[in-house]
């Protein structure tokens, strides 16, 4: 039961970690930030488009397999 509630533990900082990491990082405050400027005015959203993970995305590499159809 123990080594249970030790597993549920270390999940539960391993998570709070990477959300702190993440709320933290660079990227994130930039964002923040550009999004604070907007809502006073300092700044448009054409000045700051925000990523989108779809289009944003790198291109995938090109596949080096050769499909035979035949």
């Amino acid at each position: 039961m123990a080594a249970l509630f030790l597993l549920a533990l270390a999940i539960l900082v391993a998570v709070a970690l990477t959300e702190i990491r993440v709320y933290y990082s660079p990227e994130r405050q930039v964002q923040r930030w550009q999004h604070a400027m907007h809502k006073l005015g300092e700044i448009s959203r054409d000045d700051y488009p925000l990523p989108h993970p779809r289009t944003d995305a790198p291109a995938a590499a090109p596949s080096d397999r050769v499909t035979v159809t035949g």
